[in-house]
């Protein structure tokens, strides 16, 4: 029985060696690209990063230029000075740091937050509800689900806080024998991008066919454009990892994506690691788009393949319009409105990485933890000697940190300034 498993294993290991190549679709002859500024790279050296002293660290305001619309029930919505939640009760609720509590979002007084009179107002079940705040308008998107969490049909809208004005941007429904595998749905400037896939013809669970969808959204007049509709294996995905009012950059996965992780982790376990979803993908890409109505042809950002070790830790590693990933254990960064790549320094031993506060903070597997300034280009050690990371970052607004200590795993806050400080006897604790 063991030599016939042992045999299943490698001929498994030898077809998907030899597989299919990702599809990334070239510029048709007859209309070249009029963008003169093409991916480069620069040829890496082994340089580790020179560690500093934390001396007079700067602190900036919360990244907004991109929001990511995150599951309603996992955790709230940290954007500007604010947090957000969406309740049980179906209307969205800001927590008020001075007076410490939750308060709803609305500035009527009396109101029952029971109908769309109401600005704060879902009238939605909060359960397949996911959401994102900027300034005085929340985004929602929200659908029905069957008994195993896909979609049976899905709503993107806004409601502003201030005056109760509602905007539907989209109703997609789906026909008998289908589901929508929900992507995610980001907003930048005036645009805002979906991305999902509908599943068919199912045999149990699985489909035996997929598309894949990505749409973008013009906030202003209400357009929709189609950037993508592609029939593609169940067994992939197109992942999106961020986007300008002109580009986005997907990540193809070849393998096992049968959902984007954003879905996969959110729905599941928050703290499940972009680089444990792809551990078993034997190849996938970081592929640019522009976004334009039926995009048929993209630039390739970088390759995970046998050659090439890619590795993406967290959402958040998209920031400032600018990507942080490894390759080959170099720190990369891609600049998606100039179109070009940069290698930092040599960064072995990685366990996970992500950005906040302006700076890309990063652990190693020797529990030694770090933050890279890309204004300073100056990177620190922080929590020298600590066996166990004493603050765990999940979110920011422009003034603190939020997220979970080594002994609790509910939310907390700690200022910037403290968190620099390492003073830790400062961390807040937050009354829900």
């Amino acid at each position: 029985m063991k030599r016939i498993f042992v045999l299943c294993l490698l001929l498994a290991l030898l077809l998907s060696a030899c597989g299919e190549r990702v599809p990334a679709y070239e510029q048709p002859e007859t209309s070249v690209p009029t963008d003169p500024l093409l991916p480069e790279e620069i040829e890496p050296t082994a340089q580790m990063p020179e560690i500093s002293q934390p001396n007079d660290v700067q602190s900036g305001p919360k990244d907004d230029s991109v929001l990511r619309l995150e599951s309603a029930i996992v955790s709230g919505y940290a954007t500007g000075e604010s947090v957000y939640f969406a309740t049980f009760a179906s209307y969205l609720m800001r927590y008020d740091e001075e007076k410490d509590r939750l308060e709803a979002c609305c500035r009527q007084k009396g109101c029952a937050h029971v109908d769309e009179s109401c600005g704060a107002w879902v009238g939605l079940d909060v359960n397949g509800l996911y959401f994102a705040v900027r300034e005085d308008t929340a985004y929602y998107l929200w659908g029905e689900r069957e008994e195993y969490g896909e979609y049976r049909n899905l709503q993107f809208f806004s409601s502003n806080l201030a005056n109760g004005q509602r905007r539907n941007y989209c109703n997609i429904a789906v026909e008998p024998g289908q589901l929508i595998l929900l992507g995610d749905l980001l907003v930048c400037g005036n645009k805002a991008v979906l991305s999902y896939a509908i599943g068919e013809d199912y045999e149990g669970l699985l489909p035996q066919r997929k598309t894949q969808y990505i749409l973008a959204f013009d906030l202003i007049d209400g357009t929709m454009t189609t950037v993508m509709c592609r029939e593609i294996p169940y067994f992939t995905t197109y992942d999106l990892w961020g986007m300008s009012e002109s580009h986005l950059i997907l990540a193809y996965h070849h393998g096992i994506g049968i959902d984007s992780y954003g879905s996969v982790s959110y729905k599941d376990t928050p703290t499940y690691g972009y680089d444990e979803y792809v551990r078993y993908v034997h190849r996938w890409v970081l592929l640019e788009y522009p976004i334009a109505e039926d995009a048929n042809w993209s630039r390739q950002v970088s390759v995970s393949d046998s050659t090439t070790k890619l590795e993406l830790f967290s959402y958040s590693s998209f920031y400032g319009g600018k990507l942080y990933y490894l390759a080959d254990s170099y720190l990369k960064v891609y600049d998606l409105s100039e179109h070009t790549n940069k290698v930092l320094f040599y960064l072995p031993g990685v366990s996970h990485l992500f950005c906040a506060d302006g700076k890309v903070f990063y652990s190693t597997y020797a529990r030694e933890y770090f933050y890279y300034d890309p204004a300073t280009e100056q990177t620190v050690q922080y929590q020298k000697d600590i066996p166990r990371e004493q603050f765990t970052i999940l979110g920011e607004t422009d003034d603190s940190f939020l997220g979970t200590t080594a002994t609790t795993l509910t939310w907390q806050r700690i200022s910037k300034e403290d968190f620099y400080e390492e003073n830790y006897d400062a961390l807040v604790a937050y009354p829900f």
